[in-house]
């Protein structure tokens, strides 16, 4: 997708109703903040699996501010203890989708943060490293970058696949 492309999507995306920016019944809140709250993901990755949401409509982490790129990651740790007594995670994934190119289906900024049991797929080597093996395309530029993915995951012991992806973007 060309970057004009990607901006028609996203001001698309904008025109239309953000479930971020409207308050959804049913949406269960860990934690608020200035500028951002905490929930939990309607389509989790695994047990405990939240988003850390602003509250201003932008879609890129590299709009963002100072003010909120503080608050957030304070909100991303308060966050992250609650989540802790909770749901026992064994380890965390952290992971931002910036643009339809990298995953980016609601064009509001949002940070995942997902759980890790062990024992959740057979070799978490590589974390989100593993992202690389969803990429598939008829191109031949596009086919070397995933041979290249292949390549590194297996040197570096990811292999299959594993690495905590997660719904949505």
């Amino acid at each position: 997708m060309s970057e004009t492309e990607n901006k028609e999507v996203v001001e698309k995306a904008a025109e239309e109703e953000c479930r971020f920016c409207v308050s959804k019944p049913g949406r269960r809140v860990i934690a608020e903040s200035e500028y951002g709250f905490a929930a939990y993901d309607l389509h989790p990755a695994s047990p405990g699996h939240f988003l850390v949401i602003p509250h201003r409509h932008f879609a890129s982490y590299f709009d963002i501010n100072d003010d909120e790129l503080v608050d957030l990651w304070k909100l991303v740790a308060r966050a992250k203890e609650i989540c802790d007594k909770d749901h026992n995670p064994d380890g965390y994934n952290v992971g931002i989708n910036v643009g339809t190119a990298a995953g980016q289906s609601i064009h509001h900024l949002h940070i995942h943060v997902i759980p890790r049991y062990f024992g959740d797929v057979e070799n978490p080597k590589g974390g989100v490293r593993g992202v690389c093996l969803l990429y598939t395309s008829p191109s031949p530029r596009d086919h070397s970058r995933y041979l290249v993915c292949r390549l590194l995951l297996e040197k570096w012991g990811g292999g299959g696949g594993g690495g905590g992806g997660g719904g949505g973007g």
